[in-house]
């Protein structure tokens, strides 16, 4: 993920004191469009919609949750959330 330079440019992610750090801000800003990315598919799958769209789209918002809370967590350092996350 933090290979690509275009989406280091969009979360700031940024080098001091030896350490890479990112922008809170911008991280939620991409979790939320990924989220709302992923609502938009699940209400796109008709069969899906008719059997547990509702439970889809609460778990994609669970994971969000937890991805931001992991990275509060770690105070936005890049090398500790993404252990965190594998």
């Amino acid at each position: 993920m933090f290979d690509d330079p275009i989406l280091n440019d969009f979360l700031f992610v940024n080098p001091y004191e030896g350490k890479l750090w990112l922008s809170k801000e911008q991280l939620e800003k991409l979790m939320y469009w990924l989220f709302f990315c992923s609502v938009v598919h699940v209400l796109g799958d008709q069969v899906q919609v008719l059997e547990n769209a509702a439970e889809a789209v609460h778990s994609q918002y669970h994971r969000v949750h937890e991805v931001l809370a992991a990275a509060e967590s770690v105070k936005y350092q890049v090398e500790p959330l993404l252990e965190l996350l594998s």
